[in-house]
């Protein structure tokens, strides 16, 4: 098929940049509330770091609201806003263009002004042909423009990508993380809670925690008031079905739409239990290398985690972890659902998913008389640090084999969290937090946040 004549290509970019007029993007992005990682992407636009930025995560965490909200921020800062330039390349007006042409289109109209400074923002950049070879291109032929790519690019690109990092900088915005959630919606601060449990209302946090497992996890439905069955339905019709289901099982080769989506639902029902390729596909009968194959695409798009078992890293068996507890309300009722699942596990991967943004990888200890859930790793012989999630009270049978455990691979300031327990033990010469699930999860997403604002 042919392209579509250029006349149209430079209509659609008038039609994109409507603040070049006015100045102003609209009031449904710029009257939204800024997520907390935004001062961390917006210093990387300045021109003084010589690089273009790549920001990548998952499908519906909000990165066209991001760069909605960076261009009404740029605009405000005194930047030109006619050098402020927006492509959505999902769109099929751009089909069979290269990006260097697209954007010789716009200087044309210019007459070919290209000595002042601009940023471009290539949004959707996974749905464009060729797009890894050609960014690197971009970057090397305009050195006068700022560039920021946007997409729900996978996994596997993003690895080959770095490669060249020189010339990029790679900036991932993670699931809405429960510090967030909680500063958004209810703009209450939990900062005090660290120091003792009498200056923290652990229920109100607690009810806020349960509130995030339901639907806090996406970024949109924070613009609505109504969070119960309309937040469900919105969860389904706009978030999983234009998710996993549609155009990305399809990039990636997988033709069956149907069976995925049970095969998601069915990690949705089982997220944090210890499992295998045979076990799954005993359980769903399902050929064993479609699991396989299932299992990779999922972690390509960042809907899944899955860990190893510690020390045991050959094992068959691991843990699959969905990327963002709220993926269950998309597909089934929450309130009678709940009452099936492990909910400790459901606890599992909310805390899992606040680490999202730091791309760290865990593993995870399992014995019969304890569970650690997470162990942070520097390499396979030393461990940072280990939390147990202990929400309901039944991963820790045997104190002394913990304990036992943790000294033998020299953590000596575990972390135990509980349903609403605030305080510090001692055991077998060990120092024990124990903290409330609902306050560590969103004390990990705060520290994520000053810890990196203070390197910056």
């Amino acid at each position: 098929m042919k392209r579509f004549p250029a006349k149209f290509v430079a209509q659609r970019i008038d039609f994109e940049n409507s603040w070049w007029k006015t100045g102003d993007v609209g009031q449904v992005y710029s009257d939204r509330k800024k997520r907390s990682f935004f001062p961390l992407f917006y210093k990387k636009l300045s021109f003084e770091i010589k690089k273009s930025i790549v920001l990548f995560g998952a499908k519906r965490v909000g990165k066209t609201t991001f760069i909605y909200q960076t261009i009404q921020e740029l605009i405000n800062n005194g930047f030109k806003k006619q050098n402020i330039v927006y492509f959505s390349l999902e769109n099929p007006i751009y089909y069979r263009y290269k990006l260097n042409e697209i954007i010789e289109i716009l200087f044309y109209q210019r007459s070919n002004i290209k000595t002042e400074p601009y940023i471009f923002f290539f949004d959707k950049i996974q749905y464009y042909a060729n797009w890894q070879s050609e960014i690197i291109e971009l970057v090397k032929d305009y050195p006068n423009i700022k560039f920021v790519f946007t997409g729900s690019m996978s996994n596997m690109k993003m690895k080959e990508l770095k490669e060249f990092e020189d010339f990029f900088y790679f900036f991932r915005l993670p699931t809405l993380t429960f510090f967030e959630y909680v500063n958004l919606m209810y703009n209450e601060s939990f900062f005090d809670c660290e120091e003792a449990s009498e200056n923290c209302n652990l229920k109100v946090l607690d009810k806020y925690f349960k509130d995030y497992l339901k639907f806090g996890g996406h970024p949109e439905l924070l613009n609505t008031k109504k969070q119960s069955d309309d937040a469900a339905r919105l969860l389904r019709n706009r978030i999983l079905n234009r998710f996993t289901l549609k155009a990305y099982p399809r990039l990636a080769g997988i033709s069956q739409n149907d069976e995925i989506n049970a095969f998601v639902a069915y990690l949705m029902l089982n997220t944090g239990k210890i499992t295998s390729n045979s076990k799954i596909s005993e359980e769903i009968e399902l050929p064993e290398y479609n699991v396989i194959e299932y299992l990779k695409f999922l972690q390509e798009i960042f809907f899944i985690k899955i860990l190893k078992p510690f020390k045991k890293l050959q094992d068959d068996e691991f843990k699959v972890y969905i990327a963002n507890p709220s993926y269950i309300s998309a597909v089934f009722d929450f309130e009678s659902i709940i009452k099936q699942l492990d909910y400790n596990q459901l606890v599992e991967s909310a805390i899992l998913a606040q680490w999202e943004h730091t791309q760290r990888d865990f593993l995870y200890q399992y014995d019969e008389q304890y569970n650690i859930t997470f162990i942070s790793i520097s390499d396979v012989e030393n461990i940072d640090w280990c939390t147990v999630v202990n929400y309901s009270g039944n991963s820790l049978q045997d104190m002394n084999k913990f304990t036992e455990f943790c000294e033998n691979v020299g953590i000596y300031f575990p972390i135990v969290t509980t349903k609403n327990k605030l305080e510090v033990t001692e055991a077998n010469g060990l120092i024990i937090s124990h903290q409330p699930s609902s306050l560590y999860c969103y004390q990990i997403g705060r520290h994520i946040i000053e810890s990196q604002l203070i390197e910056d």
